[in-house]
């Protein structure tokens, strides 16, 4: 019955993943067919390095190149978008179940909290993997049909950070939501501790005084334009955002499996 859990959610989580999957992949395909656009820009590297740009989106390097564009547009914001896909997709795992009123009819199978929480969310592992493919198929075909060059191997690697970033928030987000009884505050909480994170980080980089809370963030371990720009790997990093992911996943399944859950 674990396993059937596992699949039913990646049934009923297939639409939605498709149709995200489908507009990840046109977004990325016109973001970088605008880029040789952006080039042209007099001035636009300039306003990014200022302080006020900088406190909002971090420090670029250099805008103009393909791989600061990408860094910023793409591994900066846009995941921002995908992550609050995420957290609404965690939200309905056991939040959401409660809110609808389906839990009880999940813990009347023959299966475990645990192995509730658990494969809940293993379903979003391949999940992750299909956002993250549609990201490299969009860069692909744009630079190819474009003619713009690309390390595709440090895209990948890239991607293979965002990819564990997403687990690691994912792992957040379910702690959330197996504290709370509704999805949609689930969701939002979820949300406003990603921005929150993403405002120590950047903060934090521009700000030396304040610059010890961006440990606390998710984002301080995905530092893409080192990996875009300079082509510089911290294997431990990626290890802090596994661990991240696994710590809280085992806190949603300890509250979980120990909360009394009342569906009226």
């Amino acid at each position: 019955m674990s396993l059937a859990v596992l699949f039913q959610t990646l049934k009923d989580k297939a639409r939605g993943t498709g149709l995200a999957v489908l507009l990840i992949l046109i977004f990325v395909t016109y973001m970088v067919a605008m880029f040789p656009e952006v080039q042209k820009m007099t001035g636009l590297d300039e306003l990014m390095k200022s302080p006020a740009f900088q406190a909002l989106l971090g420090k670029i390097p250099d805008f103009t190149s393909f791989d600061g564009f990408i860094t910023l547009e793409l591994f900066t914001l846009s995941a921002l978008v995908i992550c609050g896909y995420i957290a609404f997709l965690t939200a309905s795992f056991l939040a959401g179940e409660i809110e609808m009123k389906t839990i009880d009819l999940l813990l009347a199978q023959p299966v475990t909290r645990v192995r509730l929480v658990i494969y809940r969310y293993a379903a979003l592992i391949p999940i992750v993997i299909l956002l993250m493919a549609a990201i490299m198929v969009g860069l692909y075909v744009g630079t190819q049909y474009m003619g713009i060059a690309a390390s595709y191997g440090w895209l990948a690697y890239a991607l293979v950070f965002a990819g564990a970033f997403m687990l690691a928030f994912g792992g957040i987000s379910l702690f959330i939501s197996a504290l709370l009884s509704d999805g949609r505050t689930a969701a939002i909480v979820s949300l406003g501790l990603l921005f929150a994170m993403y405002f120590m980080e950047t903060i934090g980089e521009s700000v030396e005084k304040v610059s010890i809370v961006r440990s606390l963030s998710l984002f301080h371990y995905v530092q893409y334009s080192n990996i875009m720009v300079y082509h510089d790997l911290n294997l431990g990093n990626l290890g802090v955002l596994i661990a991240v992911a696994v710590v809280f996943v085992a806190l949603a399944v300890y509250t979980f499996h120990r909360r009394d859950i009342n569906v009226v």
